[in-house]
Parts: C-alpha cells; sequence; structure tokens
C-alpha cells in the first residue's frame, strides 16, 4: 500500500469520526430543554436584529405622534417623550447588544486563549507574568474599571472602544480555564510520546493542544455574550457611551429624565427585560454547550 493510499485512508478516518462526534453531539443538545429553549431565545433576537430595518414599523429616529402616549394598537409599547415610536427603537436597539455581545467574546476568547495556551504550555516564568496580569484583572470589577477608562479618556466611549474594553477585561476568565485545560493535556502520554519523536512545539499545540482545549473554550465564549451585553447596557445607562447609534442600554438612560413614575416604569421595563431575557437566554445556551463538551460535567 503506497503512502498516498495510507494517508487518504487516515484522512476519511478523520472525517469519520469529525462526522460522529458531531451527531453525537447534535443528538445529545436536542434532548436539552434548556440548551434548545435558549438557542431558539436567541434565534427569535438574532431574527429581530437582522431584519429590524423591514420589521420596524416606522424610520428611525422618525418623529410620528404626540409624545408620552401610552400603548395603543398605532404605538404598541407607546412613544418616547421626542414623539418616537418606541417599538422601532427597541426592534433596532437589538443589533447593538447582539453585535457588542457576540463580537466582544469572539475578541476575548481569541486573546484569552492565546495567553492560556503560552501561560500554560511554556510555564516557568512566562506563566508566572502572564498570571499574575491575569489576577490583576480577576480581582477588578469589570463595570467599575470601564468607567474609569471613560473618564480617562475623555468621559465617553464609543460603539469600539466599548468592544475592545469589554473584551479585555473578558479575557482573564477565559486565560484561566485554558491554562488548566492545557495544563492537563501538557501531562497527557500521547503529548510526551509527540515530544519524543521530534514535534516542534508549535505542530505540539495545534496538533494536540488546541483541539482537546477549543470544545470547552467554545462553552465559555457562549456564556460571556451575556456579560457583554450585560457590560454595555450597564454603561450606556450611566451615560458614558457616546456616538449615534441605538442600544437599550441608552434607551433606559434617556428615559430616567421623564418625571412620571409610571412613565419611567413603562419606557424602561421593556428594554430592561430585553437585555434580561438575551442575557438569560445566552446563560442556557452555554451551560448547555459546557454540559455536553465538559467530560466531568457529564459524568455527574
Amino acid at each position: 500500500m503506497s503512502r498516498e493510499t495510507k494517508e487518504l485512508i487516515t484522512r476519511k478516518g478523520k472525517l469519520e469520526l469529525r462526522r460522529k462526534r458531531f451527531l453525537s453531539f447534535r443528538k445529545q443538545f436536542s434532548m436539552s430543554r434548556t440548551g434548545m429553549a435558549g438557542l431558539a431565545i436567541i434565534l427569535f433576537y438574532t431574527f429581530i436584529a437582522i431584519f429590524a430595518t423591514y420589521i420596524s414599523p416606522f424610520k428611525r429616529y422618525e418623529f410620528v405622534g404626540p409624545a408620552l402616549q401610552k400603548p395603543s394598537l398605532t404605538f404598541l409599547f407607546g412613544t418616547d417623550n421626542a414623539g418616537r415610536d418606541m417599538l422601532s427603537e427597541r426592534i433596532r436597539g437589538s443589533r447593538v447588544s447582539l453585535t457588542v455581545g457576540i463580537t466582544a467574546s469572539i475578541a476575548s476568547m481569541i486573546i484569552g486563549t492565546l495567553l492560556g495556551v503560552i501561560s500554560g504550555y511554556y510555564g516557568g516564568w512566562v506563566d508566572t507574568i502572564i498570571m499574575r496580569i491575569v489576577d490583576i484583572f480577576l480581582v477588578i470589577p469589570g463595570l467599575p474599571l470601564m468607567i474609569v477608562i471613560a473618564v480617562a479618556i475623555g468621559g465617553q466611549l464609543g460603539f469600539v472602544a466599548i468592544i475592545i474594553v469589554i473584551a479585555i477585561l473578558g479575557r482573564a476568565g477565559t486565560a484561566r480555564l485554558v491554562r488548566s485545560q492545557v495544563l492537563a493535556v501538557k501531562a497527557m502520554p500521547y503529548v510526551e510520546a509527540a515530544r519524543a519523536a521530534g514535534g516542534s512545539n508549535m505542530y505540539i499545540i495545534f496538533r494536540h493542544v488546541l483541539p482537546n482545549v477549543m470544545p470547552i473554550v467554545f462553552a465559555q465564549a457562549v456564556l460571556s455574550v451575556g456579560g457583554a451585553i450585560m457590560s454595555e447596557a450597564g454603561i450606556s445607562f450611566l451615560g458614558f457611551t457616546t456616538g449615534n447609534y441605538i442600544s437599550r442600554g441608552k434607551m433606559m438612560n434617556a428615559f430616567l429624565s421623564q418625571s412620571g413614575l409610571l412613565e419611567k416604569r413603562r419606557m424602561i421595563l421593556t428594554p430592561g427585560a430585553a437585555i434580561a431575557t438575551i442575557t438569560f437566554a445566552f446563560t442556557m445556551l452555554g451551560y448547555a454547550f459546557d454540559e455536553i463538551l465538559n467530560p466531568r460535567l457529564r459524568r455527574r
């Protein structure tokens, strides 16, 4: 049997193994009520965010009627203090929440995974320096630090700056998680065999370490989306954001100026409920992924 034939058989075997793993994951996920419920809610909000322009009853920032109108058939959520339809504003606000949450989580996952792999694999003084920096970010509360950063750079954060800050602050937990997994994988016999056979560090990392770490990192990234959405809403609600975009946190901040208590409750309740719902959905989905992909949780 030629070398090319052996490589082809090996490649087909790997593809078949991956297919079986995917089918097993899909079967286990379909049996998780928590995961399916979270996925359904996320898909609903994603659909709204993608087609917000077509779903919104009115155009962006369009003045459609008298200010502070109560909910009616024409204005399902009423109008705000500027006479804009609040349903249309809330629909468009879903884009910012999902964009910030997903983008910041992906960036945080990349940074945290890179730091965790380097720290866990190489160890020594590299591990000490990276983990001490990570520990500093772990003990500092995220929202107060975001406020300090906003004040330090001029009092407000733009859309891109919010994503960058959330990603940097969220890397610490991912780095710690990845480091612990890398330490366990690095001690496995097949890694020692690959090193003894002359495999380079990059080969071992990309061939043996990362494939065993990424499933848990993926579950952690899904869990962190909810936290990123809450962080954006919190910093926007406190008024430390700038830019001509609609977000639910900025809506809640604008509605605080209303004089009537009933108007405040009506205007703040719906964006607040939407933030809580999408955050809870990502949490449910993340826990379902973690339960399926983490063997120790499955054994429990």
